[in-house]
């Protein structure tokens, strides 16, 4: 049977090393654990969509506050498997990040892409999301 829970024990958070090294192809394993604990000081969650004992997916977030437009959550990793992906899985696992949205009184879910990557904005595109703000970026080192 398929879940989603928030991911916490070492073992679980090692084991979607490769999906997310996807979307980060220069993350080196032995940084990884260190990384992800890292954030979550700083307020991340990962999540994972179970299928059996495997995870086939994973999203990590984080909440946020905007002085104008409130609490949001924050998309900082979508990820999954190659064998299952254009299944229906990301949109599932979407909208269980909604109703976790909604339950932790979030009025948005954002996301920043990098602009070359056009399948995951058609993605966004089908949860119904827009665009909204230009994410600007200037490298200073």
């Amino acid at each position: 049977m398929d879940k989603i829970k928030i991911l916490e024990s070492e073992k679980e958070i090692s084991s979607v090393f490769n999906l997310i090294k996807e979307l980060v192809p220069e993350l080196k394993e032995e940084n990884f654990l260190n990384i992800v604990r890292e954030k979550q000081k700083l307020g991340y969650f990962l999540a994972g969509y179970f299928e059996g004992d495997e995870i086939i997916s994973i999203i990590g977030f984080r909440f946020n506050v905007y002085y104008a437009s409130g609490k949001y959550l924050f998309i900082d990793d979508f990820a999954t498997h190659p064998d299952y992906r254009s299944k229906g899985i990301g949109s599932k696992f979407f909208k269980w990040l909604e109703q976790y949205a909604l339950k932790n009184d979030c009025l948005e879910i954002q996301v920043d892409t990098n602009v070359n990557l056009i399948k995951a904005h058609k993605f966004y595109y089908r949860q119904n999301m827009g665009i909204t703000h230009f994410h600007l970026t200037k490298a200073i080192k």
